[in-house]
C-alpha cells in the first residue's frame, strides 16, 4: 500500500501533490486527489518505497508552476520580444537545466527561459531593450555552460564523445592507481608495514588526483555552478563524496595510521562518467527523429522566374527576397524552397522528411508542393503562397521545438524531487559521518558517508520521465506523429474518446462522384451520361464540376463540349449540342423543359439525398439520361481505425456542421453510435465539453478520462482548444496547428496513426512509471545498505551507474514501439 503522507493544508479544489487547481477531471487514489495520472503516478512510487514524507515537504511548487506559466504569458504578449534557441554544451545532469533555467531568469530582461536536458538546448526570450544576446550567452559561459546560436539541427553527439574521452582517460589513467591498491597496498597494510607502501600511496594519490581533476571535472564544475545560484545538485554528491575520500586517504597517507580509499577516488567518478556516457548515447538516439524533422527546412536561395511569359529565364536569389506570389523554378535534385502550387511541369517529390512517406508523390499543374521537399525528376514552375516560418516545414519545425522543451506534470514534480533530494542525502551523509565516525572510527566513517553520497545521486530520477518522452516523441516523429511533449502524451494515453470532425477529417474534404445512375442498360449508358455532363461542366471552376471532370477522366470519357452553355442560378447548366439541348442540374431543372426522371430512378436518388448526398441529373434532346451522386468520400483507412480505437477502448463520435442525415449516414457506414450534425463553429467547444462531463459521470474508475478533438479547418480551433487533446493533420488551417498537441503527417492517411499515438501514448507512461518505481525503489534499497557499510564507495559508484543503465535501457525501448497502424 502507498505510505499515508502527511496531510497539507491545500484546498479540497488543488492537487494534493502539486498544489494546482483540479481542472477537469480529477484523480482519487484513498484520501488524496490529483490533478493528473502524472501526479498521482509520482504519489504512489514514491510511497510505496518510503519517501512519502518528501513529498510532504513544505514548499511552493504551486507557485512555481503558476509562475513558469505567467512568464510565458507575459513573454507572449511583450511586444518585439526576441526568443533565440541556444544550443548547450558541458551539462552533465537533469539539476544542470535546472541550475541553468534559474541562473537564466536571474538576468534582467530575461523574460522566459526553458532549458532541456534531453536535447541539450535552451529556449530564451528577451528584452531587446533591456538585454541582448551577449549578455544571455554570456551568462551560460560565466557558470561554464557553452552556448552557441543553434537550431534543433544541433544534436548531443558532442557531449557524447566528451564523455567518452573522459571515461576513456579515467580508464588508463585511474588503473595505476587501483592496481598497486589490489596487489600491493592492502596486502602490505594487513601486515602493518605502513613505512613500505607510503611511497606506493602517494604515488597512487596522484594518479587518483589526475582522475578528479579530468575526468571528474564535469562535476566539480557543475557542482560549482549549482553552489553560485544557491543550489546543491547530483554532481554536489559526487563531488563531495570523491573529495572528501581524497582528502581522508591523503591525510591517512601523510599519518600512515588508517587505510586510503584512492582506488575508489578513481573508479567513482570514471563509472559515473561511463553511465553518463550512456545516458548521452541515449539522449542523441531519443531525439534523432525529432531533430530530422525541424531540420526539414527549406533551401537557402532560389530560381525566381524573370517573366510569366518566360518560365526559363531564370535568376537565383536569397529566399529571404523571395515574397508571396513570386515564381519559381525548382529543378530536379534540388529542394523546395517555398510552399505553393504548380504552375508548369510535373515531377516525382520526396516527401519523407514531412510525412514519413517513403515513397515518392507525383504531381503536376495545380498541385500543392511544400518547402523541405526534394524534386526528383523534372523542373517545375511554382507560384509562391508561403515562404519562411510561415511554410508548412517551418511550422512543424517550431512545433517540433516546442515538444522539445514542453514538459508534462509529472516531469516538473520529478525536477523539483530531485532538487529537494539532494539536501536530504546530505544531511543523511552528515549523520552517518558522525554517529558512524564516534562509534566505529572515522575510516569506517568517511567510507560509509562516502558510499551514501555516491549511491544516492538521484540521476534515474531526473533521467526517469525526460528521456522516455524524448524517445517517445522521437519514435512518434519518425513514423509521421508529432508529438508536442509530455504532457500531450500524457493525455493521450488516457484517452477515452475521440471527436471526429466530418469533413476533410473522416472524409477526404472534396466531392467525388459516387455512382452513375443511368436510365439506359450497359456501359454506354453511363458513359454517355458522363460525356454530356463533364461537356457543361468543363468550364466550371466549383468543387462539383472538377468531381463530374475527374470522374470523366478516370473512366477515360472524352468530354461532348457543348456549343453554347448558359448557368441557371440555383438549377444548373443549359447548353446546345450538334442542334440539341443539353441539361446538366437539378429535377426543377428537368421540369422547367418539360422532363420527368423515371419513378424508380427518382426513388432511388430520393433515397441518396436522404442520406446527404448530392444528385445531378441529366438530359438530353428531350430525354432523361439518369443522375450522377456525388459524396464526400470517406477516407479508406477510417473504417479499420475506429475498429482499432474501439479494440483499445477508445469509443468515437462525430461532430460536423453538416446535416444531421449526412453525418448520421457518415456515422453509421463506419458504425459509430454518436454523430451531432448541423453543429455550428462555436458550438463544437459545448459538444465537446458535453462528451467529457458525460465521460466523467459514467467513469467507474479513478482514472481520468480525456476528450480528443480530431480537426482540420479553422472553424474546428474552438473545439481543438477546448479538448483535452487537440489533434490535427498535416495540411489543417494555421489556427488548427496552433491549437495543436499533434500533428498527424500523412497527407494521405492521416487517420492511420491515431491508434498508433495511443499505442506510443500508453507505452510511454508504463515506461515512466517502470522508471520512477525503479528510481525511488533503488534508493530506498541502496542508501540503507550505505549507512550500514554493506555498500562500499566503489560497490555505490557501480550501482548509481547501473541504476541510470537501467532508465537509459527501459526509456530506449520506446524507440521500437509499433506506431503504424495497417488499414485495409
Amino acid at each position: 500500500m502507498c505510505a499515508q503522507a502527511t496531510p497539507r493544508e491545500n484546498s479540497p479544489d488543488e492537487c494534493d501533490l502539486c498544489g494546482l487547481p483540479l481542472l477537469g477531471r480529477p484523480l482519487r487514489s484513498g484520501d488524496q486527489v490529483f490533478c493528473c495520472e502524472g501526479c498521482k503516478r509520482v504519489w504512489t512510487a514514491a510511497g510505496d518505497n518510503g519517501f512519502a514524507e518528501l513529498l510532504s515537504a513544505p514548499r511552493d511548487r504551486a507557485a512555481r508552476t503558476a509562475s513558469a506559466s505567467s512568464r510565458k504569458a507575459a513573454a507572449a504578449a511583450a511586444a518585439g520580444a526576441r526568443r533565440e534557441t541556444l544550443q548547450i554544451g558541458g551539462m552533465w545532469c537533469s539539476s544542470c537545466a535546472l541550475v541553468l533555467e534559474d541562473a537564466l531568469l536571474g538576468v534582467d530582461g530575461v523574460l522566459d527561459a526553458e532549458v532541456s536536458y534531453a536535447a541539450s538546448l535552451a529556449r530564451v526570450t528577451w528584452d531587446p531593450e533591456r538585454t541582448d544576446q551577449i549578455s544571455v550567452v554570456g551568462r551560460v559561459d560565466l557558470l561554464g555552460y557553452q552556448a552557441r546560436p543553434a537550431r534543433l539541427a544541433e544534436s548531443t553527439s558532442r557531449d557524447a564523445e566528451d564523455a567518452f574521452l573522459r571515461f576513456f582517460v579515467g580508464v588508463a589513467v585511474g588503473m595505476w592507481a587501483v592496481w598497486p591498491t589490489l596487489f600491493l597496498l592492502y596486502p602490505a597494510f594487513v601486515r602493518g608495514q605502513y613505512a613500505s607502501v607510503q611511497r606506493v600511496e602517494v604515488l597512487t594519490g596522484v594518479f587518483a588526483l589526475v582522475v578528479l581533476l579530468y575526468t571528474g571535472w564535469p562535476f566539480l564544475a557543475g557542482a560549482w555552478r549549482a553552489a553560485r545560484v544557491g543550489r546543491a545538485t547530483m554532481d554536489t554528491l559526487v563531488v563531495l563524496g570523491t573529495w572528501t575520500a581524497w582528502v581522508f586517504s591523503a591525510w591517512a597517507t601523510w599519518s600512515s595510521s588508517a587505510p586510503t580509499y584512492f582506488e575508489s577516488v578513481a573508479m567513482i567518478p570514471t563509472i559515473v562518467m561511463l553511465g553518463r556516457w550512456i545516458e548521452a548515447l541515449g539522449q542523441r538516439d531519443a531525439t534523432r527523429s525529432l531533430v530530422a524533422l525541424a531540420q526539414t527546412e527549406a533551401a537557402q536561395d532560389a530560381w525566381v522566374v524573370r517573366a510569366a511569359n518566360a518560365l526559363d529565364e531564370t535568376q537565383r536569389v536569397p529566399l529571404e527576397t523571395v515574397t508571396v506570389g513570386m515564381l519559381v523554378a525548382v529543378r530536379a535534385g534540388e529542394r523546395v524552397p517555398v510552399d505553393g502550387r504548380i504552375v508548369s511541369g510535373s515531377s516525382e517529390l520526396d516527401l519523407s522528411r514531412l510525412t514519413g512517406e517513403p515513397l515518392p508523390a507525383t504531381v503536376g499543374v495545380n498541385d500543392e508542393v511544400w518547402a523541405g521537399s526534394i524534386n526528383l525528376a523534372g523542373t517545375v514552375v511554382i507560384r509562391v503562397e508561403r515562404v519562411g516560418a510561415e511554410t508548412l516545414s517551418g511550422r512543424l519545425a517550431s512545433i517540433a521545438e516546442d515538444a522539445v522543451f514542453a514538459k508534462s506534470n509529472v516531469q516538473r514534480l520529478v525536477d523539483r524531487i530531485a532538487a529537494l533530494f539532494v539536501p536530504v542525502v546530505l544531511a543523511t551523509a552528515a549523520v552517518t559521518l558522525l554517529i558512524t565516525g564516534f562509534s566505529a572510527g572515522i575510516a569506517v566513517g568517511v567510507s560509509r558517508a562516502v558510499a551514501v553520497l555516491v549511491v544516492a545521486c538521484p540521476c534515474a530520477l531526473g533521467l526517469a520521465t525526460p528521456l522516455a518522452i524524448a524517445n517517445a516523441v522521437g519514435a512518434g516523429a519518425r513514423q509521421g506523429i508529432l508529438i508536442r511533449g509530455g504532457l500531450a502524451l500524457e493525455r493521450a494515453g488516457m484517452l477515452a474518446l475521440v471527436a471526429l470532425d466530418k469533413t476533410g477529417t473522416l472524409t477526404q474534404g472534396r466531392p467525388a462522384v459516387t455512382r452513375v445512375l443511368p436510365t439506359g442498360d450497359g456501359p454506354d449508358a453511363e458513359d454517355e451520361l458522363l460525356a454530356v455532363a463533364s461537356g457543361l461542366e468543363a468550364g466550371e471552376t466549383h468543387p462539383v464540376a472538377r468531381a463530374i471532370l475527374e470522374a470523366a477522366r478516370s473512366r477515360d470519357v472524352t468530354p461532348r463540349a457543348p456549343s453554347a452553355a448558359e448557368r441557371i442560378a440555383g438549377m444548373g447548366i443549359s447548353g446546345e449540342t450538334d442542334g440539341r439541348v443539353v441539361l446538366a442540374g437539378s429535377e426543377q431543372l428537368l421540369a422547367q423543359h418539360g422532363l420527368h426522371p423515371p419513378a424508380a430512378l427518382a426513388e432511388s436518388v430520393a433515397r441518396e439525398r436522404t442520406a446527404g448526398r448530392i444528385a445531378i441529373w441529366v438530359a438530353s434532346d428531350g430525354r432523361v439520361l439518369g443522375a450522377l451522386v456525388l459524396a464526400d468520400p470517406i477516407r479508406s483507412e477510417a473504417a479499420p481505425v475506429i475498429e482499432q480505437l474501439a479494440a483499445r477502448g477508445v469509443s468515437v463520435a462525430v461532430v460536423s456542421g453538416d446535416s444531421q442525415a449526412t453525418t448520421q449516414s457518415v456515422a453509421d457506414e463506419l458504425g459509430i453510435a454518436s454523430a451531432y450534425g448541423e453543429v455550428m463553429p462555436h458550438d463544437k467547444e459545448r459538444v465537446v465539453a458535453e462528451l467529457g462531463a458525460a465521460l466523467s459521470a459514467d467513469a467507474h474508475s479513478d482514472r481520468a478520462p480525456t476528450v480528443a478533438f480530431v480537426g482540420d479547418g479553422i472553424n474546428d480551433a474552438a473545439a481543438l482548444a477546448a479538448s483535452d487533446l487537440a489533434v490535427t493533420v498535416v495540411d489543417a488551417s494555421d489556427v488548427a496547428q496552433l491549437a495543436a498537441d499533434a500533428v498527424l503527417l500523412d497527407a494521405e492517411r492521416p487517420l492511420a496513426a491515431l491508434p498508433a499515438l495511443v499505442d506510443l501514448s500508453r507505452a510511454t507512461s508504463r515506461i515512466i512509471t517502470q522508471n520512477l518505481v525503479w528510481a525511488f525503489a533503488y534508493n530506498a534499497v541502496t542508501v540503507p545498505l550505505a549507512i550500514l557499510g554493506l555498500l562500499s564507495p566503489i560497490a555505490a559508484a557501480v550501482a548509481m551507474a547501473l541504476s541510470s543503465l537501467a532508465v537509459v535501457a527501459n526509456s530506449w525501448r520506446l524507440q521500437g514501439t509499433p506506431t503504424t497502424v495497417r488499414t485495409r
